[in-house]
C-alpha cells in the first residue's frame, strides 16, 4: 500500500485552495439562485439526474457545443494529474437556449423548466 505523503506547506495550500474554490462556488451560487428553495431545487434535480442509469444520461452526451453529459473519466481538464480523466460526471447547459433538452427524462425537463424561468 502507498501513502501519499505531502509536506505541511503543502497540505495547507491545499486546503486554501479548497477552501477559496468554495468561497467562489458560493458567490456565483448565492448570484444564480434567487432563495435557497430554488438552490435546493436544483440540488435535488442534479441528484436526481446524476442517480439515473449510465444508457438513460448517455442519451444526451456532451456535443461540440459545450452541452450535455460528460460521463465518469469523460473529460480530461489537467491530463499531468489525471492522465485516466477526470473522477467526475457533468452536465453541462448553457444560460441561453436550452431547447435542445428533451422532454423524455423528468429530471431534465424540471431543470429545462427552472432554466427557461
Amino acid at each position: 500500500m502507498h501513502f501519499c505523503r505531502i509536506s505541511l506547506r503543502e497540505e495547507y495550500r491545499r486546503k486554501v485552495l479548497l477552501l477559496k474554490s468554495f468561497l467562489i462556488l458560493q458567490f456565483f451560487l448565492n448570484r444564480l439562485f434567487a432563495s435557497n428553495e430554488e438552490l435546493g431545487t436544483v440540488f435535488d434535480l442534479s441528484r436526481r439526474f446524476f442517480a439515473l442509469p449510465n444508457e438513460i444520461k448517455s442519451k444526451i452526451s456532451w456535443t461540440e457545443s459545450n452541452r450535455g453529459y460528460v460521463k465518469m473519466k469523460g473529460e480530461k481538464l489537467d491530463p499531468v494529474t489525471n492522465p485516466m480523466g477526470d473522477p467526475k460526471e457533468a452536465f453541462n447547459v448553457l444560460a441561453t437556449d436550452n431547447s435542445w433538452l428533451p422532454d423524455t427524462i423528468d429530471s431534465v425537463k424540471d431543470m429545462r423548466q427552472i432554466l427557461e424561468g
